[in-house]
């Protein structure tokens, strides 16, 4: 352990400590410096990602990983790669060198580069001079895209002391009166100064609060369901990503991102744009993800603080069941929320199931307010619970059947059709006993069994549902074996109406490719797609030629690969004039995917958007 070592400050880079430690030692080698803190004379003075920690830490008696959290970059980074390159970052911070771990973090290829000469703020060196007697370099300041302080909101100033690239690696330089009599302020363009303070911000969040590493897939899925919440996603969950691209580049004053080595074009392919949302299994460097969050309105703990983001049109778990007959009437029981997708309206439809009662409900979403939740579209299913509660109220005989479906939540119509021609045959009276015991169910079914002698099982359930319901849940063994054998289909071979066929067909065709010619992103029209949507496929192909109509109407309503192109330019021409875009023959092309130019027409279509442009 080294007789004396320097304390050290909050958010202190180790660089700078070590700096000082050579100041105050009165070496005038570096290198006898670097022989005293490693025990060798050829370790270099790393300002980011330090190596041999461990060593070092027995030297200035501090635990590496306290070194690595509290006074190197490595925080800002580690929540956004995965666990097992974050652990191997550590070790080798700790017990190797640090030459592969720019490497490891994708730094080296990256177009966001940190800063080539030290920062500081000079507020905080003039206060830190009042308080210590002393300056030192802050993490925070050293940080890719960090221009402002984040303490004081006051523009940076940029010193003489070289970050990286030093001539000589071994030199280690303290923050003195002669690096801020030379520094610069950095000159910050006025509209990017309260972005340029909630990326300060947010990167000293990162540095500093010590949160866990979020995995690739849990950021997603946040910024999946925060894209949820500002409508980006398909209800197939799906991001809208032609309609997200143009809205995140306009949400910054233009040239903001070029400022930050972020820039690219809204036709562009697997930018880093892309990345962040759609690949959770690709890491992205920390400022785009704070330009995201940016854009999303959302800060650094927000990210944090939830563990579980899934895209949720009806809320987060549980639900509640809306069953009026059951006792637990509006309490949260259901668990599990089937979304499907409304094929007219392209909206999600969430099912709702309730496993106690059996009542099934479902609605239109998503859902806008917590009040949503006690909303009903639809019953599915109204499961024995409600069923034996319309028997009870009906064989009381206190209530009218308009009272009976105010209790039960339904109208009079359901109410009627759901009495069982059984229980319409009870006396209406409360004094004739208790009528759900084993004895009259079974007496009533075989009533039932006299009465309709020729009854498939089928047909008895239809005829008094709440009755076979109750025998088969509650006396199933009874029940099953006094139930009319099971009759064997007749497997008949029907004969197809192709002239009928054909004309309700044709029909959905034309529905089809309408719904196809609509959807945005862009699809191509083929007869694959319409026949995938009409669950076709088989028997189309096999009897074309016996459908005349559906044939002629497919070969007029699908697309060639030229005809989609000029949709798609057409499409992507309005786009751009209602957000004042410039058209130009590369951005037109690039954007609808055509390498190539190689018809006429296709080339004349393409002017005519420009020329367009300049009549409006």
């Amino acid at each position: 352990m080294l007789g004396f070592f320097p304390h050290m400050y909050k958010d202190e880079l180790l660089y700078s400590a070590l700096a000082r430690f050579h100041q105050r030692s009165g070496s005038n080698s570096y290198k006898d410096t670097i022989m005293n803190l490693y025990e060798n004379r050829t370790t270099s003075a790393i300002t980011d990602f330090p190596s041999s920690l461990d060593l070092l830490g027995k030297k200035i008696n501090q635990e590496p990983n306290s070194l690595i959290y509290e006074h190197t970059l490595f925080p800002y980074y580690e929540p956004y790669i995965s666990e097992n390159v974050a652990e191997k970052i550590v070790e080798q911070m700790i017990y190797g060198d640090a030459n592969s771990i720019s490497l490891a973090l994708g730094l080296a290829a990256s177009k966001v580069k940190g800063p080539d000469h030290f920062r500081y703020c000079l507020r905080c060196y003039l206060e830190e001079l009042d308080l210590y007697g002393e300056a030192y370099w802050h993490r925070i300041h050293q940080l890719p895209g960090v221009y402002v302080c984040p303490s004081h909101k006051e523009s940076l100033w940029i010193s003489d002391v070289p970050f990286r690239n030093k001539t000589n690696k071994h030199r280690f330089f303290s923050l003195q009166k002669s690096c801020v009599d030379s520094g610069q302020e950095m000159n910050i363009p006025e509209e990017f100064y309260e972005n340029l303070v909630y990326i300060a911000e947010q990167s000293y969040a990162l540095l500093n609060s010590k949160f866990a590493i979020l995995g690739l897939k849990n950021i997603n899925q946040f910024y999946l369901a925060k894209l949820n919440e500002k409508h980006y996603i398909t209800p197939s969950k799906r991001i809208r990503i032609q309609e997200l691209i143009p809205d995140f580049l306009d949400s910054f004053p233009m040239g903001f991102l070029k400022f930050l080595n972020s820039d690219f074009e809204y036709f562009d392919e697997d930018t880093w744009f892309h990345k962040v949302v759609r690949k959770p299994k690709v890491a992205c460097h920390p400022l785009r993800h704070l330009f995201f969050l940016l854009f999303l309105g959302q800060r650094i703990g927000d990210q944090i603080s939830e563990n579980h983001h899934k895209v949720h049109f009806f809320g987060r778990t549980s639900w509640p069941c809306l069953n009026k007959a059951a006792t637990h009437y509006k309490e949260f029981l259901i668990t599990d929320c089937i979304v499907t997708r409304d094929y007219k309206t392209g909206k999600p439809v969430g099912t709702f199931t309730c496993k106690d009662c059996g009542f099934t409900y479902s609605r239109t979403g998503p859902d806008a307010s917590e009040k949503d939740k006690y909303r009903i579209g639809r019953i599915k299913n109204f499961g024995p619970v409600w069923q034996n509660k319309l028997d009870e109220l009906y064989t009381s005989g206190m209530y009218s059947i308009r009272g009976i479906s105010s209790m039960l939540g339904v109208d009079s119509k359901t109410t009627k059709k759901y009495l069982t021609n059984d229980v319409k045959n009870i006396p209406s009276t409360s004094n004739e006993g208790e009528q759900n015991t084993f004895e009259e169910k079974r007496k009533m079914f075989m009533e039932l069994r006299k009465r309709y002698p020729n009854f498939s099982r089928s047909e008895l359930r239809k005829s008094s549902p709440r009755l076979y319901n109750w025998l088969y849940k509650n006396d199933r063994e009874w029940f099953t074996s006094n139930l009319p054998h099971v009759k064997r289909r007749q497997i008949s071979r029907t004969i197809v109406d192709w002239e009928e066929r054909d004309d309700e067909y044709s029909l959905l065709i034309i529905r089809e490719a309408i719904i196809l010619s609509l959807e945005i992103p862009l699809v191509r029209v083929t007869k694959t797609r319409i026949y995938q949507r009409l669950d076709v496929q088989t028997r189309f192909e096999n009897n074309l030629d016996k459908l005349p109509k559906c044939k002629n109407i497919l070969q007029d309503v699908t697309e060639t690969v030229q005809e989609f192109q000029i949709r798609k330019i057409r499409y992507f021409g309005d786009q751009f004039r209602r957000k004042n875009m410039d058209i130009s023959i590369s951005t037109l092309t690039r954007t609808v995917g055509i390498k190539k130019i190689s018809n006429d027409f296709v080339q004349q279509v393409i002017l005519d958007e420009m020329n367009m442009q300049g009549d409006e």
